[in-house]
Formats: C-alpha cells, structure tokens, sequence
C-alpha cells in the first residue's frame, strides 16, 4: 500500500472506505441563477442515481449515496471496472440511456430516462438484472469525480486536478457504458435554455479550484439549478399516512385533464367508449378525460391535519377531491405521464378543474 499523503481527516476515511465503509459523496448546494465566476464550469445534472464505484482487493463495490449495497444490479459495470487498480473510488451517476440522441451546448448524447434508472436501481439484484436484459435500456455510468485513487486521498485536490486523475484511471475502463461527464468552461444563458428545452433536470455549476469535502455540503463549490415549474392539477384521492402521520393522510394523488383524441371503435369494445365518454368534461367544445399524474407529499402537518384528523374539521378526504391545488415540479419524462419530484405548493380556490389541462412536454 502506498504512503498516505494529504490531511490527517482524509487518511481516517481511507481505512473506512477499504473496509467496505464507503465515505458519503459531496453534496451541491441549491441556486436558482447562473453561477458566472470563471473558476466554475458547468456540467450536465443527469437526473439518475448518485453513486460510488469503489475497487478494492477484493473486487468492485457498487455503492449508492446513502451507503446502500448495489452490487448485482449491473454485472456489465462491475466487470468493466474490475480494470481500476484497487484503492480507487470514482463518484458518479448511474443512468439508464435509450439509443435516441439529444443534443446540449453543440454535443450529442444519449437520452437519459429517469423513470427506467428508478426502476433498475431500487428493485433488488435479480430483478434489475431482468429489467436490463429484457425490457429497460441499460444502466451507464457518468463519473464526474476522483476522491481516490491507488489508496491515496485526493479529496484537498482541486475538482481540476482530480478530474485529470479520473481520465487517467478511465482510460483503464474499458465499455461503451462507462463514460465522464461533460463539463462547459465557458458558457452562457443559452445552455441553460438549451437544457431546458430538451428536458432535462438542470446544471450543475463546480467550482474547479474546489475540494472534494466528504459528506459535506460546502458553499462557494457545487451548486446545482433545477428546473422547477409550478402546475395546477386535480386532487382524485388521498393514500393513507404511516409512521408518524399513521393518523392523518400519506399523500395526494392528482391527475390534470387530457382530450380524448382517438375514439376509433377498432380496438376498443363500444362499452368502453361509451363510458369514456360519459365521464368526459367538455372543454371548448371537445371531450377530455382525467388522467392521474402521480402524487405529491411536501405538505406541513397544519396542512395534512387539516384534511384528516382535525377534530373541529373533521375528514375533509372526500370534499377536496376534484379541487384544484398547485405543486412544484419538474417536466415530465418522455413517454411518461408523471412529473418529477412533484411537492404541494398551495390549495387554488381560484381555479376550475376544467383549467387544469395536460400541456404535453416535449
């Protein structure tokens, strides 16, 4: 093993990352503009799963960001790295891709798809494996950063110089899944915008004089910028609440209008189309239906009280649905009918449920 070099702090995290202890990866802290400091580069928010690749004596550990076990989900990766000399961790993001190409700031890239990379990665071992042979499109991994490599810290290096560290253990990886994520030294309004219209979750800004503080959420180092869209929808049900709030509401499903635009009888039973079309809302002239979007949480106790269990209330459940409530969002993935990372916002008295009509993402 080699001399350990660099802070007493970062030769400590050492002896538990090899001990099958990963260390937490560094986290970005939230901003709503443009970060213009020269030091700080841009760089794709890939909207997968965080996550650390750790070769040790042993083999390859694949680590999610909260120290979850992942090895088994993506034998094509941990083949792939077992190439990297032990005492190497790679910080990353595990993304599923479809074949189709978008293209950001004059590059193409593959599409990733957030709803396919949620289901591989939280299903146990077997059934991701499954879900990559069968029906999902593989897992890649985007590496973005180098804490370590050959047992020695580089967490006090600069993002620069560990991203030239992470180059060079990459050129020992060989796969057409494994890649590093892109960065922009010089950029302007019209990346974000470009991101943005493609749909993808947002930038990250890093500032590459920055060190790598494990765990930690530092200021003046990552920031990452969403894009987060308020929309008005439907409530159409509430689930029940578990743990703490076994008493009150879990969550609020919702659903915004959509015109039935095919009622072609080939395919369908009559019956069908005569019950969709008995619950249709005639807007301007033409049939929609309620399509459920997904369900929120991100309510304070007031609010959730007030729906359930508040004895001068009483059960509210049935009353609310159909009314209308805004939360914040992200656009919905491609092909999907459910925003992203969807949270209650405000209930709107002011709105009709007619008004809350699905404009399709594109």
């Amino acid at each position: 093993m080699e001399e350990f070099t660099g802070h007493n702090r970062y030769n400590v995290l050492v002896s538990r990352v090899w001990n099958d202890m990963p260390i937490f990866p560094m986290n970005a802290c939230s901003t709503h503009e443009m970060v213009g400091n020269p030091n700080f580069w841009a760089e794709l928010k890939w909207d997968g799963r965080r996550g650390m690749i750790i070769r040790n004596e042993d083999g390859v550990g694949i680590w999610s960001r909260n120290m979850k076990d992942q090895v088994g989900k993506c034998p094509h990766l941990e083949k792939a790295f077992q190439n990297l000399p032990p005492g190497t961790m790679i910080d990353g993001e595990f993304v599923a891709m479809h074949e189709d190409k978008i293209e950001v700031g004059g590059r193409r890239f593959l599409r990733p798809d957030f709803t396919a990379t949620a289901n591989i990665m939280g299903s146990k071992a077997g059934r991701a494996r499954w879900l990559q042979e069968n029906t999902h499109p593989y897992i890649h991994f985007i590496a973005f950063d180098c804490p370590y490599s050959k047992y020695m810290s580089h967490c006090y290096w600069p993002l620069e110089k560990r991203r030239e560290q992470m180059e060079a253990m990459l050129t020992l990886v060989d796969s057409e899944f494994v890649w590093s994520s892109p960065i922009w030294q010089e950029y302007d309004d019209k990346l974000l915008e470009n991101v943005h219209e493609i749909g993808l979750e947002g930038l990250m800004f890093k500032n590459s004089q920055g060190v790598y503080d494990e765990g930690g959420r530092p200021g003046n180092n990552w920031y990452k910028y969403k894009f987060v869209e308020d929309k008005d929808v439907v409530v159409t049900d509430f689930t029940d609440g578990q743990g703490k709030y076994i008493d009150t509401i879990g969550a609020i499903c919702y659903g915004q209008y959509r015109e039935i635009i095919n009622l072609d009888p080939k395919g369908f039973r009559t019956f069908d189309i005569q019950k969709r079309m008995s619950t249709a809302k005639w807007i301007d002239g033409k049939p929609y239906e309620l399509i459920f979007r997904g369900q929120c949480s991100g309510m304070t106790d007031e609010v959730r009280y007030s729906i359930l269990n508040r004895p001068e209330m009483g059960d509210r459940r049935d009353g609310l649905i159909g009314q209308v409530m805004t939360i914040k969002a992200m656009p919905g993935v491609p092909g999907s009918d459910k925003f992203r990372h969807p949270q209650f916002r405000e209930w709107r008295d002011d709105k009709n449920p007619e008004e809350c009509v699905w404009e399709k993402e594109k």
